[in-house]
């Protein structure tokens, strides 16, 4: 099988990181991979199967499938005239006129989530839409048995924004803990997008009354780096208020870590009751941040008085049982590998042949 692959492959974003896997994936599998980069920017690491699926991407077959792994709103470049593929990963309800038209021009929609193919179809796009969730990397993402001392860590993933909930952060640890808690909070939030905004929101972080507990890193530049701070850490917290899929969830499942989440979005194809603590958001709102989401875009979660109650007692409860092995959800992510993505693919595209 050929796949033409039109991406980002880069570990600075999340498509970028999907990218690179998803073409790692099919490369594994046999697939004959024609990737055709959206980007000039390419930081993979000199990985040779990448390097040789990017030159056969200069001498493309324009008959193979076109997967096109990018916003919903560039969907409008189809490399070849194969069945063209689109796979946005998106986190509100709604879809404007051009986004809509764009995806109902595509022969197949792709997405990472039974929530997204729910708002796909609530939109009214007709165009076949199959569910591709994202995985991680089971060579890299494992848990690790370490001597550590006896400070609880915590993991706050995501870049510094308000679908992130980084507004009300602070406020929810400093009612679960004091400083004298023997706790670490540890934030990989650095945002690309916003320049100086990232020490705005940095200081606002360490005006916090727990600020000696927190730990603020810069961007790491591997895989391997990354599952090392979840190996550092015993839970992965995300307050999320909508996710077109919230990879360090998975990534800290695969670890072994004990995850707190919001109840709501496209985590919700990995996330249970068994093997997490997700917390009940109190209702919808509209998408509004100033900066990303402009209120036009439909709804995501509201994180209200009663949500920040229950997150509050999800954090105390993990503190409380200890550096705990979540082997639920350990069984849990083994399900969800990049070569099960890739897997997926295949299975779709041969149907739709």
């Amino acid at each position: 099988m050929k796949i033409i692959l039109n991406s980002i492959f880069s570990n600075s974003t999340s498509y970028g990181i999907t990218g690179i896997n998803i073409l790692l994936a099919l490369e594994k599998l046999g697939v004959d991979v024609m990737s055709v980069s959206i980007s000039e920017r390419c930081d993979y690491f000199e990985d040779q199967p990448i390097i040789n699926s990017l030159d056969k991407g200069k001498f493309f077959d324009k008959t193979a499938p076109c997967i096109r792994l990018f916003h919903q709103f560039a969907l409008n470049h189809h490399v070849g005239n194969g069945p063209f593929i689109g796979w946005p990963i998106f986190e509100t309800t709604r879809f404007s006129p051009e986004e809509k038209h764009q995806l109902q021009q595509l022969d197949m929609i792709f997405v990472c989530s039974d929530w997204a193919k729910r708002i796909i179809e609530e939109n009214g796009i007709t165009i076949p839409t199959k569910v591709v969730p994202l995985g991680f990397n089971p060579d890299v993402f494992k848990s690790i048995k370490s001597t550590r001392d006896s400070t609880y860590r915590f993991f706050f993933p995501g870049k510094f924004e308000i679908r992130k909930s980084f507004e009300i952060v602070t406020e929810i640890f400093e009612r679960a803990f004091t400083p004298k808690d023997d706790i670490e909070i540890i934030f990989l939030p650095t945002n690309l997008f916003i320049g100086e905004q990232n020490k705005e929101w940095a200081d606002y972080l360490l005006s916090s009354k727990l600020s000696s507990k927190i730990k603020i890193i810069s961007r790491l530049n591997t895989p391997q780096e990354v599952a090392s701070l979840y190996n550092q850490c015993d839970c992965v917290v995300s307050f999320s208020k909508a996710e077109g899929f919230n990879l360090p969830l998975l990534e800290g499942l695969a670890c072994g870590k004990q995850v707190i989440a919001t109840n709501y979005s496209a985590h919700q194809q990995y996330l249970t009751n068994q093997n997490s603590f997700l917390v009940d958001v109190d209702g919808l709102e509209n998408a509004f941040d100033g900066v990303f989401f402009d209120g036009k875009k439909g709804d995501w979660a509201l994180i209200g008085e009663n949500c920040k109650s229950k997150l509050t007692e999800a954090l105390k409860t993990v503190y409380k049982n200890g550096k705990v092995i979540n082997e639920e959800g350990i069984k849990t992510a083994e399900k969800f590998t990049w070569e099960n993505s890739a897997k997926q693919i295949i299975t779709h595209l041969e149907e739709f042949r």
